[in-house]
């Protein structure tokens, strides 16, 4: 009865061990579950305005400055210029300037856009160095109001010397940057004289503008519109006559290194000061 009892329990013990051994096998030996779907993220792209090449700090932005290139729509920023299919980028850029540097590949923003009816735009036009400054005309001495914006002129001095009118040339290749409140930009393409003229904005140099204030209270200033073909758009303006030698002596007292002046005579020289 003894053995019969011990072979009971060596066999309940055997079968445990066996089922334990089965339960282990299968645990090890179970598949992996398969990994849930990761759900895909779609890289869509839109087309923004982006500069071709460097610009300039307050050069003209123009379309050969500019190129559509795909950007990531997640990453398009509030104010870029999205391609819309029927932008017309002549009409957008038209008398745009550029507030800052625009490196090649940067989106156009609008913060480093100035536009013509922005405040600083008539700044942005002016060359380093140079000074924009309003003389007193009317439509009788600006060549019947048919002087606009970007034209170059001569400048002449009208007064009357002991009862008698005299006129002297004062300034020659002078470019003009506004008439009244009509900058470079124009707001349409038509040439009408305008009806009435007050004053003329032109550029100069700060030895220049000195003279030009000086000269214009001891007389009439009259403009003479230059002939486009011999105007030299890179060109200085420079003083003439005795007021070229008076600003020689002038420009011999300033200390060097702070401007120029461009004195006129036979030759036109160039004085740092």
């Amino acid at each position: 009865m003894q053995k019969k009892r011990e072979i009971i329990l060596y066999s309940v013990g055997a079968v445990a061990a066996i089922a334990a051994a089965v339960a282990v096998n299968s645990m090890f030996s179970a598949p992996e579950p398969e990994p849930k779907p990761v759900p895909q993220v779609r890289n869509e792209q839109v087309k923004v305005l982006v500069a071709s090449k460097n610009v300039g700090i307050g050069d003209p932005l123009r379309v050969d400055d500019v190129r559509w290139q795909s950007w990531p729509k997640h990453s398009v920023l509030p104010g870029m210029i999205k391609y819309e299919g029927d932008i017309n980028l002549e009409e957008v850029l038209k008398n745009v300037r550029t507030r800052s540097m625009i490196f090649a590949g940067e989106p156009i923003m609008p913060q480093k856009l100035i536009y013509p009816d922005d405040g600083g735009f008539l700044s942005s036009v002016l060359h380093k160095g140079m000074r924009g400054i309003a003389v007193k005309i009317s439509v009788v001495t600006s060549a019947g109001g048919y002087i606009k914006p970007l034209d170059r002129v001569d400048i002449y001095l009208v007064r009357k010397v002991k009862g008698k009118a005299i006129s002297e040339l004062v300034m020659r290749n002078v470019k003009i940057l506004a008439i009244d409140r009509e900058n470079l930009t124009k707001k349409d393409d038509k040439v009408d004289a305008s009806p009435s003229v007050n004053t003329a904005t032109v550029e100069v140099t700060p030895l220049q503008a000195q003279f030009l204030a000086k000269i214009s209270m001891m007389g009439r200033l009259t403009l003479a519109l230059r002939s486009l073909a011999e105007n030299d758009p890179g060109g200085m303006p420079e003083l003439v006559g005795r007021f070229a030698a008076e600003a020689r002596r002038t420009a011999s007292t300033l200390d060097t290194g702070s401007g120029i002046a461009v004195i006129g005579g036979r030759q036109t020289r160039i004085i740092q000061y």
